[in-house]
Formats: C-alpha cells, structure tokens, sequence
C-alpha cells in the first residue's frame, strides 16, 4: 500500500488538520505532525514541502463567487481561512511565517473592493507593501483576470 493508498497525502492531511472541529486537536495534530518531519529530515525539506502544501491548500481556497453582477475571486473566505487558523500557521511556519500570512490576508482586504470593481491597476497597496506580498497580490489579481476572460470565452461559446 503507498501512502495515497491509505490517505495520507499532504492535501488529505492538510484538509483534516484544517477542517477538525476541536481547536486543541488541530493545534496538537499540527504538533505531532511538525515533530515528526523535524525528527525524520534533518535538511529540513520534509518541513519547507509541508508548508508548500499548506500554502497551496491557501491558495486553492481562492474560488469565483458571484458578487454585484460579476464574477470575483472570494477573497474573503480565504482571509477568513488565515485569520480564524493563525494559531495553526504559526506552528506550521513560525512567527515570521505567521507575520507574512497576516500580511497577505490585509493584502487581500485592501485589493478585495478593486477586484469587484475591475480597477486593480492602481492600487497603492502594491507599493506600500514588500516585494513577495506585492508579487502575491499581482498574482491574485491576474488569477481574476484569467478567470474572467475565461468566463467570457464560456459564454461566448454557448
């Protein structure tokens, strides 16, 4: 049996950590799980491709929604997802991680209203802000961009 075979992979892991109900299990599976990576890699790899599957499990909880009249990523269930799981990102990347994380979630506040109104160009967050959290919020922004064009294309073919 591998270890897809008995629903271990980091998306399935990640997932039930996230979604468990009680607070004390999720911050103890997130213990138990950083523990075993530490123990078992010294390089520190095991650790750096959890959190990359974590950042993505993130990432992919960006989804369209409906908003006055548009189509637009919704933003806020993925600043909800950060701010309500702080502790967890904390455990899993640090304080410094945590920090990135809180500033990609007001990132994602701040760009929320240009997105709806299709005026993303002139946002001073990206200037105000670090190069990686400008990056992510130019990224989240050409993910609408895509989206929409690709809506567009849809509905030009039915």
């Amino acid at each position: 049996l591998s270890s897809s075979d008995l629903g271990l992979s980091n998306n399935t892991v990640i997932k039930n950590v996230f979604d468990a109900k009680n607070v004390e299990d999720k911050l103890q599976a997130m213990d138990n799980i950083i523990t075993i990576l530490n123990k078992s890699d010294d390089s520190g790899l095991a650790l750096q491709g959890f959190q990359d599957s974590i950042t993505e499990y993130i990432f992919n909880s960006i989804k369209p929604v409906g908003q006055k009249g548009k189509k637009v990523l919704n933003l806020k269930g993925t600043t909800d997802f950060i701010n309500n799981n702080m502790e967890l990102l904390t455990k899993a990347y640090g304080d410094d991680g945590a920090k990135m994380w809180k500033e990609f979630s007001d990132t994602l506040v701040a760009i929320e209203p240009a997105l709806v109104s299709g005026n993303v160009g002139k946002l001073n967050v990206f200037a105000k802000n670090n190069l990686f959290i400008s990056s992510i919020g130019r990224i989240t922004g050409a993910k609408a961009g895509a989206m929409q064009q690709m809506l567009c294309y849809l509905v030009k073919q039915k």
